[in-house]
Parts: structure tokens; sequence; C-alpha cells
């Protein structure tokens, strides 16, 4: 009944205990596995429940998976969202933001500052497992939740409109943070989520008492060169896109699809916008050297950089992310608490 972080496991060993686990049951477990599954006993019977159940293996995308791969390489974002959203036409939806219920998973443990809650973004990569290096660097100082984004798993309806996420996101916040001070956080493209997210609080009379962006770029605002460059980190150098399926495939280019002409409006939250020192490598045949490549945010905030580049600051720099970020919101918010 102890959690497995108590036995020393940080996202490294939570990724390996994954792979094992899948390797022994022989069926496709997500990175964040430890992450939704905290102790060894509910892990075994969530692990009992899947092996028991007489279901269908996943769809691991087929041809579509393969299609978005070489689209993707090519930096044609535009044809990769035609044909994600063509076959969501297969998905159920939802235009209710009541009728969803996203789910959260506190990923660290602190009471040394607000709760900071996480938006996963709209990329082929496990979404809790993007912010367990961030995790580990704030146990102890920082509770740090991430909710879900209805959609990527098998079984989840897919958001109608932007509305429709926005509010059920929105409503899995509320509920996460409860009476306490909170601040949220957005990374690349959750950013997005992130600020729509506190624009829509902010309206209900719920301020979150700060926004943290981290790396953020917005809508269609990557050049063609650089998106192929993002999109050959993640595809081929990381290989995050290998087990992707059909699910998570179509939710990627739908979002994004819906977002392509979402712009960002005013908020009274503090903002902080976290920079990498450093663009991703791209492909060799491609080096991305002399890029305008930085990310521009068009709305007043602080600005920070760190060390690394856009999937490395939260990966093998995330102590620095984490330490910028908490250092920003322990000064922030006690300044505005202080009489």
């Amino acid at each position: 009944n102890r959690p497995l972080r108590e036995f020393g496991f940080d996202s490294l060993g939570a990724v390996g205990l994954r792979n094992r686990l899948a390797r022994a049951t022989g069926r496709n477990l997500p990175a964040g596995l430890v992450y939704d599954h905290e102790t060894p006993l509910a892990l075994a019977d969530h692990l009992s429940t899947l092996l028991a159940a007489d279901a269908a293996p996943d769809d691991d995308g087929g041809g579509l998976h393969a299609l978005y791969r070489k689209l993707a390489l090519r930096g044609r974002m535009d044809a990769v969202e035609s044909l994600c959203v063509g076959a969501a036409a297969l998905r159920e939806t939802f235009d209710d933001p009541a009728a969803v219920d996203a789910a959260v998973v506190r990923m660290a443990r602190g009471d040394r500052g607000p709760r900071l809650i996480a938006f996963p973004p709209f990329a082929p990569v496990e979404g809790v497992i993007q912010f367990a290096r961030l995790a580990d660097h704030l146990q102890g100082r920082a509770e740090l939740s991430v909710v879900s984004v209805p959609g990527f798993r098998p079984g989840e309806p897919l958001a109608t409109s932007v509305r429709a996420l926005v509010g059920a996101l929105t409503g899995a916040t509320r509920r996460t943070a409860g009476d306490e001070p909170f601040a949220l956080l957005g990374y690349s493209s959750s950013g997005w989520l992130a600020h729509a997210v506190t624009a829509e609080l902010e309206a209900r009379g719920v301020a979150p008492e700060a926004l943290v962006l981290l790396d953020t770029y917005l809508p269609d605002s990557m050049s063609p060169r650089l998106r192929r460059a993002m999109n050959y980190e993640l595809v081929v150098r990381r290989e995050s896109f290998a087990a992707a399926d059909f699910t998570a495939i179509t939710a990627i280019g739908s979002y994004r699809r819906m977002f392509r002409d979402w712009r960002p409006g005013p908020v009274r939250a503090p903002t902080l916008v976290l920079r990498p020192g450093h663009c991703v490598p791209g492909s060799p045949d491609e080096p991305t050297t002399d890029l305008e490549w930085r990310s521009h945010w068009p709305l007043p905030h602080s600005s920070g950089e760190v060390p690394g580049d856009h999937c490395t600051m939260v990966g093998d720099h995330a102590g620095s992310t984490a330490e910028a970020v908490w250092t920003w919101l322990h000064d922030t918010t006690s300044s505005r608490r202080t009489p």
C-alpha cells in the first residue's frame, strides 16, 4: 500500500519497471503506468484486470501511423491534420464539458508554494511521462498534478471544439485545486491549454495565482524547416512516435487543427515564459544552424532561459527548469501575499 516513489522510483525507474512488466505480460503498457497506479497493490490489481479481460489488442494505427510519420518528417502538418481529422470521424465525441471527467495524476508532493497543475502537449509522447523528471526535482517542494487531455486513451471521446475541451479541463482543474492556491503550467502546445484554462477560470472568478509556459509557440508560428526539425527529434531521434496508436494519432491531429486559429487573450495572472538556450538538432541532413527558432509569446510576461533545447529542457535539464519554475513561483506568489 506504500507509493512506489517511497522505494526510490524516479522517472527512469518508473519507465524501467513499465518495460519489464510489458515484457512479462505481453501488453503495450503506457510509460506513465507507475504514476497512474501508485502502489504495488493498485498496480497489481490493474494488471490483473488487463490480463483477465477478453479484449482485442489495441489498434496500432496501421497505415495511419506510417502516413503520419512520413508527412511529419516533411513538415506537412496541414496534411497530417487533415488525415487525422478524417480518421477521427470514426471516434466518439463530446460537446458537453460536464460529460467528461478528465483523469488527474499527482506526481509530486510538497507544500512550499502554490499547487502546480499541468497539461500534456498534443504530441506523440505519453502525457504524464512528459513531466516525470520535473516532478522528480519538485518533490518535497511543490505539489505537481497533471490533468490528462480527454481523447488520448482508448475509450475516451474527442472534444468537438476548443470550448468543449477547455471546459472539461477547467472543471478538472477546479476539482484538483480545491480551495488551495494553485498555478497552471503548460509545455509546448499545452501552453495553449494552460492559457485558455487560466482565462476561463478568471472569467468564472477563480483566478490562478500564476501561469507558467515552457517554450510555447503560437499555433502555426513555426517555419516549415523548424517544424521538420522538431518532428525529426520526436519521430526519429527519440522514437517517441513508435508507440502511438490510432487513438493518440487522431487526437494529436484533431486538436492541433482545432487550435490552428486560436490566439491568447489578456489574462491577469502573472506569467512566466521559459525558453531553452539551444534549438533542437533536427536531421543531420538539414541542420538548424542560424535558424530563427526562438518562441514568441505576444502578451506581457516575465521571461527566462534554461539549459537544453525544446525536448531536453524537460528531460536531461529538467533540474534547471524545475528550479527556475519553483524560484519564480515562490518569489511571485510570496510577494503578492505580502501586505
